[in-house]
């Protein structure tokens, strides 16, 4: 009877932590939405991958209000926000290229070869 008890004051615990961070994320949400407009559902996994505890990759054409977005964020959940520029313009070919190729030179010059060597992934 005890586990029982027990079981129960723990189940309503979760269900009362679970619905107290829903309105967080709501309010979230809400105050984000007040700056990024038609960006839905890219603040839910935004707000998602924070809540996970993981990083994002924010990609797309100038203009879509990326930075802002982290920015916003950064505002509303009292957090630092950074940004690393990463455009294939900006890094070395070895981060942007998946893999490249690279000459052996041989001892005679007829039987030159090409081996592919893959880019270390960070």
């Amino acid at each position: 009877m005890q586990q029982a008890e027990a079981a129960t004051d723990l189940d309503a615990a979760i269900v009362r932590n679970a619905e107290a961070i829903g309105g967080h994320v709501a309010a979230a949400r809400a105050a984000i939405g007040e700056i990024i407009f038609g960006q839905d559902k890219v603040v839910d996994h935004a707000l998602l991958t924070v809540l996970c505890g993981g990083h994002a990759l924010l990609v797309g054409v100038p203009g879509l209000a990326k930075t802002k977005l982290v920015d916003t964020m950064g505002v509303v959940l009292g957090l630092d926000a950074r940004r690393v520029q990463f455009t294939p313009t900006s890094c070395p070919p070895t981060f942007s290229a998946p893999r490249s190729w690279r000459r052996i030179r041989p001892a005679s010059a007829r039987s030159a070869s090409c081996a592919v060597r893959c880019s270390p992934s960070f």
